[in-house]
């Protein structure tokens, strides 16, 4: 970690939380170019619509995840006091996929598993308790960072049970579109 500080004045100036709240006030949550094809990553086909990431994005947004230091997560290991707070953001580790993501409580289960809705890939996911993380502890401003996910529907077109089993066969998650 560096701390940077202004010492022009008599007193020194810590700038590293104007810094950062200048950079997060930069970041937008993602759109797309009206006037131009955009490439998109199919993240998630749900019940309700489609869900995309810009590939971009999706790149940066996972470096951004894999760096976060994982040396002292255990100390953070957890749901936050507030269980009720839906915007709480956690940091996940996913079994099944093997790779840390970005998560909300989605909804809160008895035992030791909890619903977890993934923010930059709209899907939920049942993940352990020891795998959830209080992100704001970890990465301040990766927890403030906006959702990375774009939700999309069908013109004109019901998004039925039939719809959705022909958009999974010919978009499968991961894949690129345009």
């Amino acid at each position: 970690k560096m701390i940077l500080y202004d010492t022009t004045t008599d007193e020194d100036v810590n700038l590293n939380e104007s810094l950062m709240n200048s950079i997060l006030q930069s970041v937008s949550a993602p759109t797309l170019n009206q006037k131009e094809s955009n490439q998109v990553i199919i993240t998630n086909i749900g019940d309700d619509a489609i869900y995309c990431q810009l590939v971009k994005a999706s790149v940066y947004i996972q470096q951004l995840i894999n760096n976060v230091s994982k040396e002292h997560l255990m100390q953070y290991r957890g749901l936050y006091a507030d269980k009720s707070d839906k915007k709480k953001v956690y940091l996940i580790y996913d079994d099944k996929l093997k790779n840390w993501f970005r998560a909300r409580l989605d909804k809160l289960m008895d035992g030791d598993s909890q619903l977890m809705y993934m923010i930059d890939h709209g899907s939920k996911v049942i993940v352990r308790v020891q795998d959830i993380y209080r992100l704001d502890k970890v990465s301040y401003v990766l927890s403030l960072y906006p959702p990375q996910v774009l939700k999309f529907g069908l013109f004109n077109v019901a998004f039925t049970d039939d719809v959705k089993k022909r958009l999974l066969a010919m978009l499968p998650a991961g894949r690129q579109a345009f």
